[in-house]
């Protein structure tokens, strides 16, 4: 009896290492003999957290972004005079930002946060209940959520201003110019935009481009005023006139009265102008040619950057995406761990250890 229960000890403890290093755990008589005790997940694991809620105000126009650490599920519910939007949270969700926030705005006044038992976090999340934004001046709301970001647009009432999101574009599939409150034109992208929608988008929408194509239409005119004086020129003349010539100032009886009628056209040829017409020609002629380039440059220009921010933002998704499959093992891990320790198959430090290397993950990620 003695020599066994001596092999069982030494088994766990070969067997701790091992498990804490992220290796299989060796499955020994010992290892399946230990008892397993259900534990409750951690309130972090199972419940969903928001991380920050920002107000973004512009004018008539306002956004609130939630970030959470997974999609937040909750109704939106808006008072009759729409001067307050509340969203109601339909499961376990964690927060520690204090009740009442002010903001600095047009629109929003304010964004309150209803806990349970209404208490003040002190540091630790809390659970959270509502969350109540409160107005200014009655608006229209939209609501969206792309994975674990959640947006709310507000706009005030009455006001005529057309943001790109609020625009339905997906109908035709294609870039939807919008008509501003300053008769402007702006476009929008689709819902699913692809690369050729984004540069579609962004020449469209490219102030210097539309000015280097009104210059470029400038240069045109100018050309054609310039080749205009080497072409023959033809006026018409027409002149009417009527009078009383006197013949003999003593005898009044024998005057005449005459009417007189000219009328012709007029037919000029420049012929030399001390090279005026030519050069003058040449000149507006390579001003057109430097607007065409000026457009290409343009053109180029915002291309090239748009080409460039559509990379960066594939990258960001595909790093985006490793990260999660990174918190999703690592929250597997720590759970293990912490049931290791639970069975007292892992020591103190070694627990520790794994909590500091899951929080260090966690910050950076």
């Amino acid at each position: 009896m003695i020599k066994k229960f001596f092999t069982f000890a030494v088994s766990v403890s070969l067997s701790v290492p091992s498990f804490a290093a992220g290796y299989p755990r060796s499955k020994t008589p010992a290892a399946k003999a230990a008892p397993v005790s259900s534990s409750s997940p951690s309130p972090a694991s199972s419940a969903n957290v928001i991380e920050s809620v920002t107000v973004q105000s512009s004018g008539k126009f306002a956004k609130v972004v939630i970030q959470s650490t997974r999609p937040l599920k909750a109704r939106d519910i808006a008072q009759a005079d729409g001067l307050a939007v509340s969203l109601y949270m339909t499961e376990p969700t964690l927060c520690k930002r204090p009740v009442i926030e002010k903001v600095d705005g047009e629109i929003v006044q304010e964004v309150r946060y209803g806990y349970q038992g209404a208490k003040v976090p002190s540091g630790s999340p809390l659970p959270l209940d509502y969350v109540t934004i409160r107005l200014k001046e009655p608006v229209s709301y939209q609501v969206s959520q792309r994975e674990w970001v959640f947006q709310m647009e507000l706009k005030a009432r009455g006001s005529s201003v057309t943001t790109p999101s609020s625009i339905s574009a997906a109908k035709s599939g294609g870039v939807a110019p919008v008509t501003l409150q300053r008769g402007g034109r702006v476009a929008a992208l689709p819902s699913n935009p692809t690369l050729d929608d984004f540069l579609k988008t962004g020449l469209f929408n490219h102030v210097p481009l539309r000015l280097a194509q009104e210059e470029f239409g400038l240069a045109r005119i100018r050309r054609f005023d310039a080749g205009r004086g080497m072409f023959p020129t033809a006026s018409g003349r027409y002149e009417n006139s009527s009078g009383v010539m006197l013949k003999d100032i003593q005898k009044p009886g024998d005057d005449i009265h005459f009417i007189r009628k000219e009328y012709g056209v007029q037919l000029g040829q420049p012929i030399f102008h001390s090279g005026r017409l030519y050069y003058g020609m040449r000149q507006a002629s390579m001003q057109e040619k430097s607007a065409a380039q000026n457009i290409k440059k343009v053109k180029a220009d915002i291309s090239f950057e748009i080409i460039k921010a559509y990379n960066n933002l594939i990258k960001a998704q595909h790093s985006l995406r490793t990260r999660k499959e990174l918190m999703e093992r690592m929250d597997k891990v720590i759970e293990l761990t912490r049931k290791k320790r639970q069975l007292e198959l892992i020591t103190e430090s070694e627990a520790l250890g794994t909590e500091s290397q899951y929080s260090q993950a966690y910050y950076r990620l």
